[in-house]
């Protein structure tokens, strides 16, 4: 497998740190409190760590990826040192397009921007290929969608990546009702995300608004 340079860089640092004997780690901060310290995912785990120290360069904000030492042998909690923090982690969320919704076909959905809580802050989607968002940063990534129909039926979601279905979901539901998918799902540069939704006779149109997917950055080598 052949790594770019920002996956060189990481395994440089991390048998840099085998050998001065201490841990150097990517974290996700969750918040930052009154004293300076800050609460964080560490390596893409779901359980907040509290009580981690700056140093006084960095000004972290809730929600940016960064990097933190401790020795290998220290207590996380108590000698963890946030030393960089490199922005928000890519994530985007966008609404199928209503005319697509109004077909509700089992071919990748076109996406759109328009909507309340869309957002694309790492420019995934394009209008180039509207069905797609793709992976502009390697790593692990959570996908997530969900789908409402408009009358009473079987809705059918299904992601796929590069094409290819890596995850299924079917349901009865009401009108209104989401239905969801969920998968967890290494990406590189190059791969894309699409949505595919299906409905039965019953329910044969879906919700705009309330029919969307999602892409967010978990962890691994984050580009700038």
């Amino acid at each position: 497998m052949t790594m770019d340079m920002h996956e060189v860089a990481a395994t440089i640092i991390d048998e840099v740190g085998k050998r001065v004997g201490i841990d150097i780690r990517q974290i996700k901060i969750e918040s930052v409190e009154g004293d300076g310290t800050v609460a964080a995912t560490i390596g893409g785990s779901t359980a907040p760590v509290s009580g981690v120290g700056c140093l006084s360069s960095v000004a972290p904000s809730a929600g940016e990826v960064g990097w933190a030492i401790a020795p290998r042998r220290g207590t996380l909690q108590s000698s963890m040192m946030v030393i960089g923090t490199v922005g928000s982690p890519p994530f985007a969320t966008l609404a199928i397009d209503a005319k697509a919704a109004g077909k509700a076909i089992a071919t990748p959905a076109v996406l759109t921007l328009d909507g309340t809580g869309c957002m694309d802050n790492y420019r995934m989607w394009s209008a180039d290929t509207p069905s797609r968002l793709a992976c502009v940063s390697p790593g692990v990534y959570a996908l997530f969608a969900t789908a409402a129909p408009k009358a009473p039926g079987t809705v059918t979601l299904r992601l796929m990546v590069d094409g290819i279905c890596v995850a299924r979901h079917s349901e009865m539901t009401d009108p209104g009702e989401p239905v969801a998918v969920t998968a967890v799902w290494p990406l590189t540069l190059g791969d894309y995300v699409e949505l595919s939704v299906s409905c039965d006779e019953k329910a044969t149109a879906l919700v705009p608004e309330m029919t969307r997917l999602t892409v967010q950055w978990l962890r691994g080598v984050l580009r700038p």
